[in-house]
């Protein structure tokens, strides 16, 4: 599994992404395509492409120059891009597994934290998996276990041992919301977590500030606990 280390500002870390990694691998861009047509919901695409570039535009404005920079080194398609980072919070169609113990129950004597990322293997999905260490000025390092081009976070473990993996939710009880137009996709909402957070109870204060866009449970672990939270917009 190739490992890809950058490190510096927003910038930076936009363009040598783009240019070591998403430049060399551009075909993780017809992912979402492919995975809408396995769906037979082909005719969603534009509807969900323009959503998704609407969201792009209440993004952090450290994500914003991140992808402005990765697009440019990379010479991809932005709205391929944006789709990429967007579309799987405007259509829930993953059910990721995951299993979490405790310190009390783990023979290591810390907490441990496994998942599964099940995404459909349309067309060459498992070739592009891409472990990247991100390490940036005054917030913490972290790894995300992901691909070529993702801003977010799917799974991931910062300096200070916070690990998580994002699972998607399909139905939301009423009066919960489902979806918030306003909102930053799960994926970043997760970067930021690691990039600012080290416990469970951190992580529970800053995710009931930031603005999010979609309903799923969320499995985490710090060095001494576990939890699922269920997030909502």
């Amino acid at each position: 599994i190739p490992v890809l280390r950058v490190k510096g500002n927003a910038s930076d870390i936009g363009h040598a992404t783009g240019l070591l990694a998403l430049r060399q691998a551009s075909g993780i861009l017809n992912y979402p395509k492919s995975l809408i047509t396995l769906f037979k919901l082909d005719p969603l695409w534009p509807i969900l492409v323009n959503l998704g570039s609407r969201m792009s535009e209440r993004f952090p404005e450290t994500t914003k120059q991140e992808m402005i920079a990765m697009q440019a080194s990379s010479g991809v398609d932005k709205a391929a891009l944006i789709a990429g980072n967007t579309m799987f919070d405007l259509k829930g169609m993953v059910l990721c597994s995951g299993l979490a113990l405790n310190s009390t129950r783990s023979d290591t004597g810390g907490t441990l934290l496994g998942r599964n990322l099940d995404y459909p293997p349309v067309g060459d999905i498992g070739q592009y998996t891409l472990v990247t260490v991100i390490q940036q000025p005054g917030l913490r390092s972290f790894v995300s276990i992901g691909f070529p081009g993702l801003l977010g976070v799917l799974s991931g473990i910062n300096d200070a041992g916070l690990a998580l993996a994002v699972h998607e939710v399909v139905d939301v009880r009423s009066p919960q919301r489902k979806f918030n137009a306003q909102g930053w996709p799960y994926a970043i909402c997760y970067r930021k977590v690691l990039e600012n957070c080290s416990t469970i109870s951190e992580t529970i204060s800053y995710l009931n500030k930031i603005p999010k866009a979609s309903a799923n449970n969320l499995l985490i672990a710090d060095k001494t606990e576990i939890a699922i939270l269920e997030v909502t917009p």
